[in-house]
Formats: structure tokens, C-alpha cells, sequence
């Protein structure tokens, strides 16, 4: 399977570089607000991914 061949470069690049970004984000936001923001979110995300399977 061969993502590359579908997906623009420049998007393939930019997904990499959001993923980048998150990944620092969750590093910068160790405040107990920001955790329990994140995992509401985390849970929602689940919650979606059950009813869409």
C-alpha cells in the first residue's frame, strides 16, 4: 500500500509536521486543566470511533 502515491507530498508533509506539533503540545500541557481537556477529547474521539464501526 502506497500512501505517497495518493496523498500529495506537501499534504504528506504537512500531516507529519501536525503530528509534530501534537506531540509537543501534549509535552508543553502538563497542567491538570489541559490534561482533563485532553482526555475528554480523547474519550469523544473513542466514543465517535465506536459508533462509526
Amino acid at each position: 500500500m502506497h500512501a505517497d502515491a495518493t496523498i500529495p507530498q506537501h499534504l504528506m508533509k504537512w500531516m507529519d509536521e501536525l503530528e509534530k506539533e501534537c506531540k509537543s503540545a501534549k509535552k508543553i500541557m502538563s497542567s491538570r486543566d489541559e490534561d482533563r481537556t485532553v482526555s475528554s477529547m480523547h474519550s469523544e474521539l473513542s466514543n465517535l470511533k465506536r459508533q462509526l464501526h
